[in-house]
């Protein structure tokens, strides 16, 4: 979509999105608070400029039937995006659970990869979010855990490349103020 010179784009997994803003294809960009400390590191420009809850049980582990909790997931094999949310649900699921990471399998995949890996009987369990967690409903995986169960809803940042705010600091307002009427 575009509007007044503004193109909103989709990502399929938040590393694309991480990769296109550290690529300078993004500008601004929606990401979790360690990513935004990884750009900082890796010396790029960013500042926060709102902070937007947009992922309350937006994020789902889905597992093979017969698996029905997260404890059931000892020595299973789990798709999970290793950067950003994916890898955050997990642990935070896993502890809840009274599991650790190592008592798992972690195999490193993006979401769009998940399902045919599932059908493929490669992984049990997949750490999601939509539209892929549909595809692997279609497939028989059912849901274990998801964000709704954190203590804490998922917080993401807004960032700007320092160059595009200093360039268009009213655009930049006017995003954040079309955040908080959306989303407050």
């Amino acid at each position: 979509a575009a509007r007044a010179g503004v193109r909103v784009v989709e990502f399929s997994s938040e590393t694309a999105a991480l990769q296109a803003f550290r690529n300078r294809a993004l500008d601004v960009a929606v990401l979790t608070l360690d990513e935004v400390l990884l750009l900082a590191g890796e010396g790029h420009g960013v500042r926060i400029v709102a902070l937007a809850d947009l992922s309350a049980g937006a994020g789902v582990m889905l597992a093979r039937p017969p698996l029905g909790d997260v404890a059931s997931l000892r020595g299973r094999r789990i798709g999970v995006e290793s950067t950003g949310t994916g890898a955050f649900i997990l642990a935070h699921a896993l502890r809840l659970a009274g599991l650790a990471v190592a008592d798992v399998q972690i195999v490193s995949l993006l979401p769009h990869e998940q399902a045919g890996e599932y059908a493929a009987g490669r992984i049990d369990v997949a750490v999601s979010h939509e539209p892929f967690a549909e595809r692997l409903r279609a497939l028989g995986a059912r849901p274990v855990f998801d964000t709704r169960q954190m203590e804490d809803d998922l917080i993401r940042a807004v960032v700007v490349r320092d160059s595009c705010l200093n360039e268009h600091r009213r655009r930049v307002g006017e995003l954040v103020r079309a955040l908080k009427a959306g989303h407050g």
